[in-house]
């Protein structure tokens, strides 16, 4: 009878442990900053209050996407998502620290800025669209205008079609 060897499990692109298990430390530091309870640090990750009493603990690692989500999300580091030309931008619910402004952007501020952005967009597009329609409108006035030039050369008509 022949075994069964099973091939090692391969593990999913991007799927990277951490390093030490200090991480735990920097967790439980990240979930008692921030405003998020424990049973809301299970339900943002998807796991059990065992698993994040075991990574908090240091008996199990926790995955390395696991920590830049919650240093994205709790300390407000984007540059563990987008990279390190975003290092200096740190966001938090309430507002957004930028690089080169003195104060915080409020959330509220942003929401207003957002918005306005997208009203221009759509002014935009029906500034493109009306000035389609007027191209296509000239252009049928023209050809409407030489056709009644044509029909009336050298009359009475044909001076006032000059005159307009």
């Amino acid at each position: 009878m022949k075994k069964n060897h099973r091939k090692p499990r391969e593990k999913s692109p991007g799927f990277e442990r951490s390093d030490t298990k200090t991480e735990g430390e920097e967790l439980e530091n990240l979930i008692l900053h921030s405003d998020m309870t424990r049973a809301a640090a299970c339900g943002f990750f998807g796991i059990s209050p065992r698993t994040l009493d075991s990574w908090r603990t240091g008996k199990t690692r926790i995955p390395l996407s696991a920590l830049r989500l919650a240093r994205a999300r709790m300390g407000g580091n984007l540059a563990e998502i987008f990279g390190e030309k975003y290092g200096e931008i740190r966001a938090n619910p309430e507002s957004m620290h930028l690089p080169g402004i003195k104060y915080p952007i409020p959330i509220g501020e942003l929401r207003a800025v957002w918005i306005d952005i997208q009203q221009a967009a759509d002014v935009r597009a029906k500034l493109s669209m009306l000035s389609r329609e007027h191209a296509k409108t000239r252009a049928a006035a023209d050809y409407y205008r030489d056709l009644i030039r044509r029909e009336a050369a050298g009359g009475e008509l044909a001076r006032w079609l000059d005159i307009l």
